[in-house]
């Protein structure tokens, strides 16, 4: 049983730029159940962690300040020995002239129409064998004068009477999302992105 998925932005304006960054702005975790567990943190552009098993299953996810990577593969592993991966950035922004470099007044920014484009995608598949599990979440927030938050996952059980399917069905086998969330009002903003997933069985 394996999931695999990514979640990666591109700035839809020019003048959204990154602020100076903040310790834990870019961070990457990998686990398995129940003391195996390694976090790496980057206050700059990228960082990443694993956690290998010697039967070829594994987590590992890499982060950087537009783009979550995870792959997972619970083949092997318990319920309570599952391996797990989890993604998260935050970026403050600012929104400039780039004439000039200077920043918008809160009345020039309220007059654009900024979004972030967002794509989630990959493959979640759990093998006919009970109690294979696994999931995936995406949760991305734009937080400027008014916030606009995007949260989705599901979790997907194969048990004794067949397949269990809890939350959006969308993200079961390959998936291929995309969403927009847009920034309001403001000359300032934070971007903040998570993305994680669990594999066992």
């Amino acid at each position: 049983m394996k999931t695999l998925s990514r979640l990666f932005c591109a700035l839809a304006f020019a003048v959204a730029v990154a602020s100076p960054a903040l310790a834990d702005d870019v961070k990457a975790r990998a686990e398995q159940n129940p003391d195996t567990l390694v976090v790496n943190t980057d206050p700059g552009a990228t960082v990443s962690a694993s956690v290998p098993s010697t039967a070829g299953s594994g987590a590992s996810a890499t982060t950087t300040r537009t783009r979550i990577d995870l792959s997972i593969d619970g083949d092997g592993a318990t319920a309570t020995t599952a391996f797990g991966a989890q993604g998260f950035n935050r970026s403050d922004y600012v929104l400039i002239w780039l004439d000039d470099g200077s920043v918008l007044t809160a009345g020039e920014a309220d007059a654009f129409d900024l979004a972030f484009n967002f794509r989630a995608a990959g493959f979640m598949d759990v093998r006919a064998v009970s109690l294979s599990r696994a999931s995936v979440l995406v949760d991305v927030q734009v937080i400027a004068t008014t916030g606009e938050r995007f949260r989705t996952g599901v979790v997907e059980v194969f048990g004794p009477t067949g397949d269990l399917v809890i939350g959006d069905a969308a993200y079961v086998g390959a998936f291929d999302q995309r969403f927009s969330l847009v920034h309001a009002s403001d000359a300032t903003g934070v971007l903040a992105m998570e993305a994680q997933g669990s594999a066992a069985n």
